[in-house]
């Protein structure tokens, strides 16, 4: 990887992290101006990555392209409504999103068994997060599980054929976690008062999860196992009144190792799908 390319998939989105983060907890710009404008990074790193999607598009992430434009739009809209109601938005956009991709064959009459993954992705990624014992967890809980997810979702597209979403994915990972790593910084400043917006989780939830919508319906040697066990990555707040009795700043290793415990098999088995 030459110095530039490195500059453009990995340094890049590391720093929009950071700063996004440290603006976050510096506490000077509203919560919801700080989760659109990182919910509008994802976007535009995909964009970067995929190229600006023509009106009508005409190729899938063409189609992912704009429908990630939309995200932030559609979090701003639903930033007053309760979990549930945010959940809901986003099952409407993902389903919507999901539909607009698989239109084609649809429309032909044709069917696939692998579609019921997206649809499965679509209810984890709604669901759990609404889910009382998710809901309230510590500081670390989310933005580790969600770098997890990222970067185990990462080595399933590049293992399973689909290079184009596997590098965006390398950056969207470079930017949680630099995300994460601003949360990790301020916390051993600030100590108990450092903590993430529910808002800001919420847009990199939008973001990672129509990505794995559309990873889930195209990849072309998608290992099913390996897939599975990301979306169980999901479960990894349940995990919560465990972990979160450790000392706070060993707190994200913690979580880290335990997503490494799920993460790891996940890309082992897309390994030995090759």
């Amino acid at each position: 990887m030459t110095f530039d390319l490195l500059i453009f998939v990995v340094l890049a989105p590391l720093v929009a992290g950071i700063v996004l983060s440290a603006a976050e907890h510096i506490g000077r710009v509203p919560s919801l101006a700080i989760a659109v404008a990182v919910g509008a990074t994802i976007a535009v790193i995909y964009v970067m990555h995929e190229g600006v999607p023509p009106l009508p598009p005409v190729s899938s992430k063409q189609k992912l392209g704009l429908v990630l434009l939309v995200a932030p739009v559609a979090l701003l809209c639903a930033h007053r409504l309760k979990p549930m109601g945010q959940a809901i938005v986003f099952a409407l956009l993902a389903t919507a999103c999901f539909i607009w991709l698989i239109q084609r064959p649809l429309m032909a009459g044709r069917f696939s068994l692998q579609w019921l993954l997206p649809i499965l992705t679509i209810a984890v990624f709604a669901i759990l997060p609404t889910v009382p014992t998710t809901r309230n967890t510590s500081r670390f809980a989310w933005p580790v599980t969600l770098i997890a997810m990222s970067i185990a979702a990462c080595a399933l597209a590049l293992l399973g054929g689909f290079l184009g979403l596997g590098q965006v994915l390398i950056s969207l990972s470079a930017f949680v976690g630099g995300y994460v790593l601003a949360l990790f910084l301020v916390t051993l400043r600030k100590g108990d008062t450092a903590r993430s917006s529910d808002l800001s989780l919420t847009a990199i939830r939008f973001g990672l999860g129509l990505m794995l919508v559309q990873l889930s319906t195209f990849a072309t040697n998608l290992s099913l196992t390996g897939y599975l066990l990301l979306l169980a990555l999901m479960a990894l707040p349940f995990a919560d009144r465990s972990l979160s009795r450790l000392p706070q700043l060993a707190q994200p290793f913690a979580y880290g190792a335990a997503g490494l415990l799920v993460g790891g098999p996940a890309i082992l088995m897309a390994v030995w799908n090759l």
